[in-house]
């Protein structure tokens, strides 16, 4: 304080050379702070943070992706010297669940696909058998994307693998079916007819499976989060969509597919199929002569997979959602252990009346939240109008740290406020 005046002046000034000793002076001053220590630098002075606050979106929440790409352009042309700069907040990992859920799309598809066109081929020995669920996948999974985009559903993390689950369902609707409608025609049925025979056997099954199926999908769309609920819509619905390009696509398609026809029509073979085959006759068998040692194994399997669930925790630690190793979460575990974090909420206390902040007793409640707060597990730092008050006070004070406290009277306090404000 000069006078009535406050005089505020960067930490670094911008006037004079950044001799070692205006460092090292300027350095005491702000490792001696009540606020900036573990806030904007480490106590040891060799990490600082620089805050960008990001622009409120009215009509559309901020780019994360565009804000993060530039930001790293500026980083990139900071590069070099002793220095290491590390990239968090809120647009950071926004845009690492896209930028990861990307990645991991075009690693997982197509490595699951590979694995599905190996079990049909296996499992149905026919080039139809591996080719047409893969119809059933293609349209099911550009019918589910397509209608996020008709609803306005956005591309989370979480809707990004509504395609892994468009693979299994399809995959399951597909089996049901071409499995019947193979064995039909090993039977001597034609095309037609085992096609016939096996969309019927399979409606009910089917149906009621995808039907609940669904359903079970539909009541994630009650959460509350709008990228659990987008996803609750778009695999329900698509999931009901599999089952309907089953019966009127991949059914057609079986009668379709090339292949050689049975000189007879083979109606009369319909009855043989409901007979068991020597492979299911073996199952049935293996299970009764095991079935103790198999109920044994399962119970044992139940009891430790319970056991083991005990040891869950519930946690929406984002950057814990990425392995060490990944930019974003390396940058935060730096934070963590030089800074204590950076992640933080404001909160706006109302006072309920005109210049209430004017008034003592409020702010002598709001410094004991403050103060409430700080002693809270995972609460590192806390800092208010109170602190910028208090320092002003003992700035009028010839920088007494006895009058590090705030004001008696709502006059004085007003002043102080008055001349802060006016400083700046």
């Amino acid at each position: 304080a000069e006078g009535d005046d406050i005089k505020v002046e960067p930490i670094l000034p911008d006037d004079q050379p950044l001799t070692d000793e205006l460092l090292a002076a300027r350095a005491k001053v702000a490792l001696g702070h009540e606020t900036i220590p573990d806030y904007l630098v480490s106590r040891d002075g060799k990490t600082a943070l620089v805050y960008a606050r990001i622009k409120p979106g009215i009509d559309a929440p901020p780019n994360a992706q565009l804000i993060v790409a530039e930001t790293r352009k500026v980083l990139a042309e900071l590069a070099g010297g002793d220095h290491v700069f590390h990239l968090t907040g809120g647009p950071v990992i926004n845009d690492a669940f896209r930028e990861s859920s990307q990645t991991d799309l075009q690693k997982l598809v197509p490595v699951l696909l590979l694995m599905v066109g190996v079990f049909l081929f296996v499992s149905l020995r026919r080039l139809g058998g591996l080719v047409l669920p893969f119809v059933i996948i293609a349209l099911s999974a550009a019918g589910s994307v397509a209608l996020g985009g008709l609803l306005g559903i956005e591309l989370t993390s979480i809707t990004f693998v509504i395609p892994e689950v468009m693979i299994a369902v399809c995959v399951s609707d597909s089996v049901h079916v071409l499995a019947s409608f193979y064995r039909a025609r090993k039977q001597g049925m034609t095309r037609r007819v085992a096609a016939e025979h096996t969309l019927t056997k399979n409606f009910l099954p089917t149906l009621l499976t995808s039907v609940t199926t669904a359903a079970g999908f539909y009541s994630f769309a009650t959460a509350n989060l709008k990228p659990v609920s987008g996803f609750g819509v778009l695999a329900g619905t698509g999931t009901l969509l599999a089952w309907l390009l089953t019966y009127f696509v991949l059914g057609p398609l079986m009668v379709l597919w090339p292949g050689r026809e049975p000189s007879s029509g083979g109606a009369a073979s319909e009855e043989s199929l409901d007979v068991a085959t020597p492979r299911s006759r073996a199952f049935v068998g293996f299970v009764e002569r095991w079935r103790r040692v198999i109920l044994v194994g399962f119970a044992v399997a139940t009891v430790g997979a319970a056991v083991v669930s005990t040891r869950n925790t519930v946690n929406s630690d984002p950057y814990k959602y990425f392995r060490t190793g990944y930019p974003m979460r390396d940058a935060q575990d730096f934070i963590l252990s030089h800074l204590n974090g950076v992640s933080g909420f404001e909160i706006v206390v109302d006072a309920g009346q005109e210049d209430g902040i004017k008034d003592p007793a409020f702010l002598k409640k709001v410094e004991a939240f403050e103060k409430r707060a700080t002693s809270i597990v995972g609460i590192t730092k806390a800092v208010s109008i109170v602190d910028i008050i208090r320092q002003t006070n003992r700035s009028l004070h010839g920088d007494d740290p006895a009058f590090y406290e705030l004001p008696k009277d709502r006059e004085t306090i007003a002043q102080e406020l008055f001349l802060y404000t006016m400083s700046l």
